[in-house]
Formats: structure tokens, C-alpha cells, sequence
């Protein structure tokens, strides 16, 4: 699993990577321009043999963002 992280973790777009529990095993936040730049992500994601599906979740309103630790 840590190899796929990496991989992940490696793209431009890609802001952070965790290992979660629940129904998936990793959850990525990236960044896109546009919807062309998610697709191609996503493609290029899903030619990864070890990944056996994705669930996305776009963000439309940014309420707060923050990189700070408490």
C-alpha cells in the first residue's frame, strides 16, 4: 500500500495523502484548474493495477483552509 501512497503522493496535484480506515484505504486532496485536469488525473489514477476503484468528492466553496497545526 505504501508504494501506491507514493505514487500518489507524487503527482503536482495532489496536496495530501492518508492512510484511513472505513470502506477505503487511502484519501487523497488535490487541486485542479478544471474539470479536464480531474479527469485526466482520475484516468491516469485508475490505470494503477492495484487500484480497484475511486470515489470523488469535488469541493465548490472553500468556508475555511488552513495548513496550521494546533
Amino acid at each position: 500500500m505504501a508504494e501506491v501512497e507514493n505514487e500518489i503522493a507524487k503527482e503536482d496535484n495532489v496536496l495530501s495523502v492518508y492512510e484511513i480506515t472505513g470502506e477505503f484505504d487511502v484519501i487523497a486532496f488535490a487541486k485542479f484548474r478544471d474539470s479536464a485536469g480531474l479527469n485526466f488525473f482520475l484516468k491516469k489514477l485508475l490505470t494503477n493495477r492495484f487500484i480497484k476503484r475511486a470515489s470523488t468528492l469535488v469541493a465548490f466553496n472553500s468556508v475555511k483552509e488552513s495548513s496550521k497545526l494546533i
